[in-house]
């Protein structure tokens, strides 16, 4: 799911060799740098890229494993994309979270030096 806020026109269409999902959203501009999939095929889905495309379209590319029937839905600010296929679609998150430090280890504790 992609958020947006203004007008924005979408149109999507597929490629070949190898099997490509193409959406491209005419009217935005990417604010932050596009983050990256970690390429962890999930449900068919071996990558998704992000890029300002032109001037004024941004486009979202899902490489797939094969043939996919998707559906893509514009709602007030969201744009979805929904790709059928086989398996579940593990959690991948490209938002504020994923790029959330890890939570600091104590340091392990040294024994205190024995006097002789």
């Amino acid at each position: 799911m992609l958020s947006f806020a203004g007008e924005l026109e979408v149109s999507n269409f597929i490629l070949e060799n190898p099997h490509r999902i193409v959406i491209d959203l005419r009217g935005a501009r990417l604010s932050l740098r596009a983050p990256r999939y970690d390429r962890v095929t999930r449900a068919g889905i071996r990558n998704v890229r992000l890029a300002q495309y032109e001037a004024n379209v941004v486009r979202l590319v899902l490489d797939v494993d094969g043939p996919r029937q998707y559906d893509v839905t514009r709602e007030a600010n969201t744009v979805r994309v929904s790709v059928r296929g086989a398996g579940d679609f593990a959690p991948w998150s490209a938002g504020p979270t994923a790029a959330r430090a890890a939570p600091q280890q104590p340091a392990p504790q040294q024994p205190a030096p024995q006097e002789s």
